[in-house]
């Protein structure tokens, strides 16, 4: 695989994308063709303006949907990755209110990458608030391959525990594997990396517990959008009680969506 390609969703985020396409072209040190494959989903505002503003560039690559929800554009992107490059690629995804670490993180994936050669590779991050980048720092844990360690962390998140927030806007995939997300209104990055993990016999999953990604911004729209209609909270109880459902049944599946 000699490309790395970042996803990226679109919709109402004029006050930062620009940041977070600036965090991707910043980039250096890193061996792989780059890609930047943005999907701009129904936007009212700016933000298609200040997309197209950065062509021509051979490192982006721009599509507009109709789609109205983060989980339905997240699967775009990767169908529509997989079309594009189907002999494989490292596919990770940045959102457009977020933006990666330093202009050294996507070398040091590809050097993790390389060391470990996994289906799945997941990272830290870094929060940003009102204030400015907080100290806490939301590291993985190799004991999330732990099926009774990764039920506390969603218990945790169901209860309303920010620390037990899964890293899981951290996760770089191989583009060719055909696991989506599901459709849900909110917290469908958690639900994603529950179903890798309930495939971690089937994949070969790298948790990279020093590595850190991206800053992630803890209030942004879509995150407080849900948390003020109850679906942040009620996605995570679900996840919980779906996660013990197939705990229970000792056999992964594949998620329908509610």
């Amino acid at each position: 695989m000699n490309r790395i390609v970042i996803g990226m969703c679109v919709c109402n985020n004029e006050m930062t994308v620009a940041n977070a396409i600036h965090s991707v072209l910043a980039q250096r040190e890193f061996l792989r063709e780059l890609t930047l494959f943005i999907s701009i989903d129904s936007s009212q505002d700016a933000s298609a303006d200040i997309v197209q503003s950065f062509l021509p560039n051979s490192k982006i690559i721009i599509e507009h949907v109709q789609l109205g929800r983060a989980s339905l554009n997240r699967n775009y992107i990767m169908d529509r990755v997989h079309a594009c490059f189907p002999e494989g690629c490292i596919l990770g995804r940045l959102d457009a209110d977020d933006e990666i670490c330093d202009d050294l993180t996507l070398a040091k994936v590809e050097q993790e990458w390389d060391r470990h050669r996994p289906d799945v590779m997941l990272m830290g991050n870094r929060q940003r608030d009102e204030s400015g980048i907080t100290p806490w720092v939301n590291r993985p844990d190799k004991r999330l391959l732990d099926p009774s360690y990764l039920q506390q962390r969603l218990e945790g998140m169901a209860a309303g525990n920010a620390t037990c927030e899964l890293p899981s806007c951290n996760t770089f995939i191989r583009s060719t594997l055909p696991i989506r997300y599901p459709d849900v209104r909110s917290a469908e990055d958690h639900w994603f990396s529950v179903l890798l993990l309930l495939h971690q016999h089937q994949y070969n999953i790298h948790i990279a517990e020093e590595l850190l990604y991206c800053i992630y911004a803890i209030n942004g729209a879509a995150s407080s959008n849900n948390k003020d209609q109850g679906a942040y909270t009620s996605s995570r109880q679900q996840l919980l009680q779906y996660f013990i459902q197939m705990q229970q049944a000792h056999e992964p599946q594949t998620f329908a969506g509610t």
